[in-house]
């Protein structure tokens, strides 16, 4: 308890303006409920969540998603050997598949096949294996964009990331 105290005291003397979003992003590591920052680029939203990975003592996975993320880069790349035994397994050493925290930047820009894993990921901490469901050891997610979906497939995800914060530009010109 002590440590998350610490943290915050940490969060709220180096990021300043973004109150709300340190105590989202609290309020989700104590629920383990997944966090969604929205805002403008400049907000500091991506380096709040590096932080908290960084503070955390957990296995952390981050990644920025492009039109150009494939699903290996997200949950592991094919296992060779388990090819040649005709099996479809998965080697997800580094990915999310073996994270305890998650930051997930410019989420929506994942594509089809990527997004239909993080629905099972997000919702169940699971995910599919060699045909076989395997249980993540995922805490909590920090999902950020500058934007919210458009499309239904995206906006499924989006409510999986039950605690939502907006973080505006800073205001005060002395910060």
């Amino acid at each position: 308890m002590q440590k998350l105290e610490d943290l915050k005291r940490y969060l709220h003397s180096n990021f300043v303006e973004l109150d709300h979003a340190v105590q989202a992003i609290l309020l989700g590591l104590a629920a383990r409920a997944h966090v969604f920052l929205l805002g403008p680029p400049g907000t500091a939203k991506s380096h709040l969540a590096d932080v908290v990975c960084d503070a955390l003592e957990l296995k952390s996975f981050r990644f920025l998603f492009t039109d150009e993320t494939k699903f290996k880069d997200i949950f592991g790349i094919q296992s060779i050997q388990a090819l040649k035994e005709d099996r479809d397994l998965l080697i997800t050493d580094g990915k999310l598949p073996q994270a305890e925290v998650a930051y997930l930047d410019e989420i929506w820009k994942a594509n089809a096949s990527i997004v239909n894993m993080l629905l099972w990921a997000l919702r169940d901490g699971t995910f599919t294996n060699g045909g076989q469901r395997v249980k993540m050891p995922l805490v909590f997610t920090i999902g950020c964009s500058n934007e919210i979906p458009d499309d239904s497939s995206r906006r499924a995800i989006y409510d999986r990331l039950l605690i939502r914060e907006e973080v505006k530009d800073i205001e005060m010109p002395e910060n």
